[in-house]
């Protein structure tokens, strides 16, 4: 197995074996050894600096993010998370003087922007005691000054980074320059130096530019929120980055589930509120003690209601959406009649259909399946509701049940305008619509299909659709029939292999 060099060894060797073939004119090479090394402690130590510049912006930003949150949700986690970014602008303070302790200028820069960051942190303070303590005038007066002194604060840091990546960009250069010294001075060893630096040049970045590749297609995947491969094997320092760049596609991982769980808490909380405003628009309509509401005050009512049935619906799909994505959608198997689903289901569909004058053509055959009727018809009523919103006027939308061994397949048939061939898979995701541009002009959330994925997958199915576009569209669903089907697809799903 070849011997896999850090970055640090790298660079060694290249520097070295050159050493080798010019000790010659060692007086020579010392002087121009040092104004290198001079050079390059300079680029480290600007590195360095920047390092800790860019540390410290982000421990403001995340102390000021996470004070704010705490305001609005009283989490301890952010309140810990806040807590930490303050010890981390004080450590970095301490790693700056440390930094700059032999350049007394350079330490007086520190001082100057330490002062402006403490009494950022002052108001930080000031201002968490006040959401603390409820003080309303407090928190205002705090956070306006926080305001106020951020944007000096970013353009003192600002200013550093300027300056620093100066250093560190203006360093190679100089590098170079003291390189090309010591070629003209050592003119017999200038052959053999620029042959073996050629040498080894092609053989260290053939294999580092390979692994950079390797770094550069993960962001590319990262971005298409494509599965990343396994972390790069190795010690040097490309292999540790790229094991820092997992390590933060996993939390941004995290992070998104815990946004997914405070979207459905938040769905959760505005439900019932919007559920009792339901109730009372509902009862103003149908008149209240016997009174009926004018007539152009009934029309707003009814839109309102409207309006927050659909705001309803959504709240609804977002819930079961992440109850079913968590796995706490409880499914309550049973003996069903496959006939009552489907015309509980037609029945909650009807009045949107005949607006349309659209024919529904169901299954006459009685046919009883295991499974959660109620689950099952929301899958129904889902994709009839789809036919329905995209068919045009006087057509006809069909249903069909037919049984197949184990498997009983329902299919809904409509006369809609299609969906591209490219786009048949996605749909079904969270939040996928179709481009064409009738289904952007119905709108709506995308969640529906994915709701009927999920459910389909509770009862260890599989959901698709044949269509083509401006030809229609065939959503189908396949379960299994009886109980004794279903223990084998739940076997076969855990094994992951063909029944």
């Amino acid at each position: 197995m070849r011997h896999q060099f850090t970055l640090t060894q790298k660079g060694f060797i290249l520097i070295l074996v050159p050493l080798v073939f010019e000790l010659v004119s060692f007086v020579w090479l010392y002087s121009a050894l040092s104004s290198a090394e001079n050079e390059i402690e300079r680029e480290s130590h600007a590195k360095s600096v920047l390092e800790h510049v860019s540390g410290l912006y982000q421990n403001v930003v995340q102390a000021t993010t996470c004070l704010i949150f705490y305001r609005l949700s009283k989490s301890e986690n952010l309140q810990e998370r806040y807590q930490r970014a303050i010890s981390a602008i004080i450590d970095q303070f301490d790693a700056f003087r440390e930094l700059q302790k032999d350049n007394p200028v350079e330490l007086q820069t520190i001082k100057l922007l330490e002062a402006a960051v403490d009494r950022a942190v002052m108001h930080l303070e000031q201002a968490r005691r006040a959401f603390e303590t409820g003080d309303q005038q407090r928190q205002i007066y705090n956070m306006r000054a926080l305001t106020e002194m951020l944007p000096s604060v970013a353009e003192q840091i600002a200013q550093m980074s300027v300056h620093y990546r100066d250093i560190a960009r203006s360093a190679p250069q100089h590098e170079q320059q003291r390189r090309q010294l010591l070629k003209n001075l050592v003119v017999v060893a200038i052959s053999l130096s620029f042959l073996l630096a050629a040498a080894l040049y092609l053989y260290f970045n053939r294999d580092t530019a390979r692994r950079l590749a390797v770094l550069m297609l993960n962001t590319k995947r990262f971005g298409k929120a494509e599965p990343l491969p396994e972390a790069m094997a190795g010690g040097d320092e490309i292999a540790q980055l790229d094991g820092v760049f997992h390590q933060m596609v996993d939390a941004l991982t995290a992070a998104a589930r815990r946004k997914q769980e405070f979207m459905a808490m938040v769905a959760h909380d505005l439900r019932s509120p919007l559920a009792g405003v339901h109730s009372l628009q509902s009862t103003l309509i149908a008149g209240f003690h016997g009174e009926q509401l004018p007539g152009r005050m009934r029309e707003t009512v009814e839109l309102c209601q409207q309006n927050l049935e659909r705001v309803l619906k959504l709240i609804n799909d977002l819930l079961d959406a992440e109850k079913l994505a968590a796995g706490k959608m409880e499914m309550r198997f049973a003996a069903t009649v496959l006939s009552s689903v489907v015309g509980t289901a037609v029945q909650a569909i009807r009045p949107l259909a005949d607006k349309k004058r659209l024919v529904i053509v169901v299954p006459s055959a009685e046919i009883i399946i295991f499974a959660d009727g109620d689950r099952l018809q929301q899958v129904v009523i889902n994709l009839l509701s789809n036919s329905v919103k995209f068919s045009p006027e006087e057509r006809e939308i069909k249903i069909s049940a037919k049984e197949d061994g184990d498997w009983l397949e329902i299919r809904i048939s409509d006369e809609g305008p299609g969906i591209p061939a490219g786009e048949l898979e996605k749909i079904f995701e969270r939040f996928e619509q179709s481009s064409s541009s009738a289904y952007r002009v119905k709108g709506g959330t995308g969640l529906g299909l994915a709701i009927c994925k999920d459910i389909i997958g509770q009862h260890h199915g599989q959901i698709g659709v044949e269509s083509e576009d401006a030809k229609g569209s065939t959503f189908w669903f396949r379960i299994p029939a009886t109980m004794e089907s279903m223990k084998k697809a739940v076997i076969t799903d855990k094994t992951g292999c063909a029944g």
